[in-house]
């Protein structure tokens, strides 16, 4: 039972379907199911792993670069917004003109505001709590400043090749993964039949009636081995039996 999970797990990973069975059919042995197929789950699973892997960053990444467009639209270089001891700094998306009404209306008496087409960036000399009470009433939404320096354009730049290149990773490893699956699809389609039946006849106990005393089993087997099933459970159980076909 184990194994079958195991296989119909390893399908899934891969996407089998009957399509790939292929001409004829495959014959697992025992010996297959133990050596085989855990090369194969080891070898799925590390693909897996690092498609997986490769689909975080790539998330990361888009994340990232979501997250810069704005302050490419700013134009200010990163190190500029950030770290100051006497100005309170505050990025974000917003009305610009709403912005200075809410400043010009406030407690701050130095400001300045700087605007893209969608962000907008305000210093003031005040403390930032001030300064972001005053924003929230203009209905700025804040952006966290990325760490870093220089322009947020080259950021941008290099947050998209990085992607390209997951990209490319991503679609090698898919690849691997489709010559895989058509290399052990066949396998894992006989496996997981070889392995079915095996759990079925296990289970069939499970499916017996049942009294404090005796039980009855109904089953299928070729008309030309009725004979000797019959003498095998006879044989077992001497009388306390009664065989009908």
């Amino acid at each position: 039972a184990e194994k079958l999970v195991t296989v119909r797990a390893l399908q899934s990973i891969l996407d089998v379907t009957e399509e790939d069975a292929g001409p004829g059919n495959r014959i697992v042995t025992d010996e297959a199911l133990e050596d085989e197929l855990e090369d194969i789950r080891q070898e799925v699973n590390d693909l897996d792993d690092r498609r997986s892997d490769i689909r975080d960053e790539l998330r990361s990444v888009e994340d990232r670069i979501d997250a810069m467009e704005p302050f490419v639209d700013l134009g200010i270089d990163l190190e500029l917004l950030q770290g100051y001891d006497s100005l309170a700094v505050q990025v974000g998306e917003g009305d610009a003109d709403a912005v200075r009404t809410a400043l010009e209306g406030s407690d701050v008496d130095t400001w300045e505001v700087f605007a893209g087409e969608t962000a907008l960036a305000v210093f003031a000399r005040t403390d930032a709590s001030t300064l972001q009470d005053t924003l929230v009433e203009a209905n700025v939404t804040a952006l966290e400043v990325p760490d870093g320096e220089g322009a947020p354009s080259d950021y941008l730049s290099e947050l998209r090749h990085r992607k390209q290149q997951l990209e490319s990773k991503l679609t090698t490893v898919e690849d691997e993964l489709q010559d895989l699956r058509l290399e052990v699809g066949g396998f894992l389609l006989a496996a997981e039949e070889k392995l079915s039946i095996e759990v079925d006849k296990r289970e069939a106990p499970l499916t017996f009636a049942t009294t404090a005393n005796a039980f009855v089993a109904e089953g299928w087997i070729p008309t030309e081995r009725y004979d000797e099933f019959e003498s095998a459970v006879v044989a077992a159980v001497d009388d306390h039996v009664e065989v009908s076909e």
